[in-house]
C-alpha cells in the first residue's frame, strides 16, 4: 500500500476511534448514529490532521506530496459537505439554531466552512495559505467555542474534536507566519 494512503488510513482510523469513544462509548450518542454523524466527525477531524501533514510538505517544499494530500482532502471535503448538509438540523446541531433559524454562530460556521472548502476544491483561487488556515480556524471557532468552555460537559473529559482541530489549525497559522518571517530574513 502506498505510504500516502497508509498514513491517511491510520489518521482516519485514529479519528474514527476517538469519535466513537468520545460520542458513543462515554458520550450519549446512540450507536445508530455512527454511519453519518460520527463518521462526519471522524472525516472532519481527519481533514485537519491531513492538512497539517500537507502543510508540513508545503513548508519543506515537497510539492508532489502537498498535491497528493490536497487530492485526498478534496475527497474528504466533498463527503464532509454532503453529510453535513444531510444532518443540518436542530436535532443534530442545536447550538447552530435560534427559533428554528440558523443563529449567528450557525451562519458563521457554515460561511467559513464554505470558504475553506472552495479553496480546497478550486486550484485557481490564489489566497495566502495562512488566510486559508484562518478560514478553517474561524469555522472551527464558531462551531465549537460554546462547548469548549464547559469542560464539565466534555464526554469522558475528552476534548471536543473541534477544539483539537482548532488548536492544530491555529498552530499552523503561527508556524506558517513564523516560517515566512524566517524565510524573508534569509
Amino acid at each position: 500500500m502506498n505510504i500516502k494512503y497508509s498514513r491517511t488510513l491510520i489518521i482516519f482510523i485514529t479519528a474514527f476511534l476517538y469519535s466513537v469513544i468520545r460520542y458513543n462509548i462515554v458520550g450519549p450518542v446512540p450507536i445508530a448514529e455512527i454511519p453519518l454523524f460520527i463518521m462526519n466527525k471522524a472525516i472532519s477531524f481527519s481533514m485537519v490532521i491531513i492538512f497539517a501533514f500537507s502543510a508540513r510538505s508545503y513548508f519543506k517544499s515537497a510539492i508532489q506530496e502537498f498535491i497528493n494530500s490536497m487530492s485526498i482532502l478534496k475527497g474528504f471535503a466533498l463527503i464532509h459537505i454532503l453529510i453535513s448538509i444531510s444532518l443540518l438540523s436542530q436535532q443534530y446541531y442545536p447550538k447552530f439554531f435560534t427559533n428554528d433559524k440558523l443563529s449567528l454562530f450557525g451562519n458563521l460556521t457554515i460561511f467559513f466552512g464554505i470558504i475553506s472548502v472552495v479553496y480546497i476544491l478550486n486550484k485557481s483561487i490564489k489566497i495566502k495559505n495562512w488566510l486559508f488556515f484562518l478560514m478553517i480556524t474561524f469555522h472551527l471557532f464558531f462551531m465549537g467555542i460554546k462547548g469548549w468552555l464547559s469542560v464539565d460537559k466534555w464526554h469522558g473529559m475528552m476534548p471536543p474534536i473541534s477544539l483539537i482541530s482548532f488548536i492544530i489549525s491555529t498552530s499552523l497559522i503561527f508556524i506558517y507566519l513564523f516560517k515566512k518571517e524566517l524565510d524573508e530574513k534569509h
